[in-house]
């Protein structure tokens, strides 16, 4: 399977909507990851869990049943970052592999995801993970965050660890992507990306892993980091973007995909605010083009005049552009042609925005991405998908 993008998702019904609209063409270079969210007490006083005998389970199944209608037939990546490592279902099961398990009983295909410092730090983590029965040989991707990549300061140190794992999982290094998860770097310098991520494939790259890919996320935790005034817009530089250029082109032997937390980052937080500011983050060539506009209530008029402030910029390229482009169009002409009568298109509230927004970041980071593998001839990231 040709990949071009690992975008990591949050496992929300916004991304869930946009994912689902995404045409088969750019699906079919995607691999994403979806971070299911942990259970907290709002997940279980909710009416589908509050009663049941196994919440988390069923959580856990539901998700997979989102995931898998969302992505149909495509490999997918899970985890549970965000969950201790020793979380699991009532079935004594942990819930990252409950997760995996849910998924491959719907016959979907998974890549399971190993977190470096989790396998070192756990034991259960690691008895769970040994403990996934495949037909042949699967393909994981073991996820380095920030810290297990300063740790490439110290080779050998590093590589120990990293031999921990693939002696662990019984894998060779064929059968091992690494992703190299920066997750914020919306305060970090390019050149400080680029700088690590090469200690990294300078090391690993000659072993022969199945593929790399590099995933960063500069869209700051909240709006007023990206554009300081009410009423206003802005650009933000997506500087995983620039990193992943600049190593793809110098490093063209390896199979170095690029990956994002699309148009939300890893730290943006799902708790209800009343003082949400309205907002559209447009993804354009190298930057998130933000028009921000004042603490809103639920599906309130301002975003039909944000819609029409990104129409009317030069960034806008129409409602043919992809689903998410379409809603937007609609939102700024607040109409659209009924059967009989114009019907009046209501504004949308933030999960809406999240969808519209994620469509077209998708939609986006595809052309992105096919133009920028055309120009670099670098070597293709090629993944064998392990079967349900």
């Amino acid at each position: 399977m040709r990949v071009t993008y690992t975008p990591f998702l949050h496992a929300k019904e916004g991304e869930f909507a946009a994912m689902a609209a995404t045409p088969a063409n750019q699906r079919e270079l995607l691999l994403p990851l979806f971070e299911l969210p942990p259970v907290t007490d709002k997940t279980r006083a909710l009416v589908a869990y509050r009663h049941a005998p196994q919440p988390v389970a069923a959580y856990l199944q539901d998700k997979a049943g989102e995931v898998a209608k969302a992505f149909a037939g495509r490999p997918v990546m899970v985890d549970t970052n965000h969950w201790t490592e020793t979380d699991t279902a009532e079935t004594g099961e942990l819930a990252v592999t409950y997760a995996i398990q849910a998924l491959r009983d719907r016959g979907h295909p998974v890549v399971p995801v190993v977190g470096l410092l989790r396998f070192d730090e756990s034991e259960e983590y690691r008895l769970a993970l040994q403990g996934i029965a495949f037909d042949g040989e699967p393909t994981w991707a073991l996820r380095l965050d920030a810290s297990d990549m300063e740790d490439a300061a110290d080779p050998d140190h590093f590589i120990e660890r990293v031999d921990g794992v693939l002696q662990g999982l019984g894998v060779m290094p064929k059968h091992m992507g690494v992703l190299m998860d920066f997750e914020d770097v919306s305060g970090q310098p390019a050149d400080d990306i680029v700088a690590t991520a090469e200690r990294v494939l300078q090391l690993l790259g000659p072993n022969g892993f199945q593929f790399f890919s590099l995933i960063g996320c500069s869209m700051p935790a909240t709006i007023n980091l990206a554009v300081k005034k009410h009423n206003s817009e802005g650009t933000v530089t997506r500087k995983e973007m620039l990193a992943w250029r600049r190593l793809r082109a110098a490093y063209p032997q390896l199979p170095l995909a690029f990956g994002d937390y699309g148009v939300r980052g890893p730290r943006s937080s799902d708790a209800p605010n009343p003082y949400t500011n309205g907002k559209i983050r447009y993804t354009i060539e190298n930057q998130y083009f933000i028009v921000r506009g004042k603490p809103r209530k639920a599906d309130d008029e301002q975003m039909h005049m944000l819609a029409a402030k990104v129409a009317a910029s030069a960034h806008y390229l129409g409602p043919d552009f992809s689903h998410g482009d379409r809603q937007l169009h609609l939102r700024a002409v607040r109409t659209m042609v009924g059967k009989r009568v114009l019907k009046l298109i209501r504004p949308g509230g933030t999960t809406s925005w999240i969808e519209f927004d994620t469509s077209h970041h998708l939609a986006w980071l595809h052309r992105e991405l096919v133009a920028a593998e055309h120009a670099i001839h670098a070597m293709p990231v090629d993944v064998a998908i392990p079967s349900a």
